[in-house]
């Protein structure tokens, strides 16, 4: 669902030739990360608000995993209690 929502919004999947996002579990089972492979550091903010605005508007619940500037941890409505 994260993967289609990001997706539609015009965001690039990470893949052998280009930077964009990943989707994997995070440190728990409730929550998904959503990392950002761009390495330079205002491009990388730059995309993940727009991740945070297509997953906020999808309505996901997004937080930052504070120890990586890369990453958020995405709840999606069907893992929110």
């Amino acid at each position: 669902m994260i993967r289609q929502v990001l997706r539609r919004a015009g965001r690039t999947e990470f893949s052998g030739t280009e930077d964009g996002f990943v989707v994997d579990h995070g440190p728990n089972e409730e929550r998904l990360r959503v990392v950002c492979t761009i390495e330079r550091g205002t491009a990388v903010q730059r995309e993940l608000r727009r991740y945070r605005q297509a997953l906020t508007q999808a309505g996901m619940q997004v937080g930052r995993l504070s120890k990586d500037r890369n990453t958020l941890l995405v709840s999606t409505p069907d893992t929110t209690a």
